[in-house]
């Protein structure tokens, strides 16, 4: 049983979401780091991974998903949240044969 008058009192979070600007500057940054490992737009893979980034850019959406780049032996995991204190995040994973 419980105690009288205490009420569970919910209180609404104010979510807060990414500007346009918070979603380009991290995309930037990201790509500057797979330009670094050797991965830029020559790979298919890599293509379709900037066309999934400008997506999120232009709406906002959070997306997540796998791309496997064969020619590196690498699958490229993202998510792509757009809450404003989520990061993205971009993991290479090494495939075994």
């Amino acid at each position: 049983m419980g105690r009288k008058g205490e009420k569970n009192k919910k209180t609404k979070k104010i979510i807060v979401l990414k500007s346009r600007e918070d979603r380009v500057k991290e995309i930037v940054e990201m790509t500057k780091k797979l330009r670094n490992l050797g991965l830029d737009n020559k790979l298919d893979e890599i293509k379709q991974f900037n066309n999934i980034c400008r997506d999120y850019i232009d709406n906002g959406e959070s997306i997540q998903g796998k791309i496997k780049i064969v020619q590196a032996n690498r699958t490229l995991e993202y998510v792509l949240p757009r809450r404003k204190n989520n990061e993205i995040i971009v993991n290479l994973k090494y495939i075994k044969e």
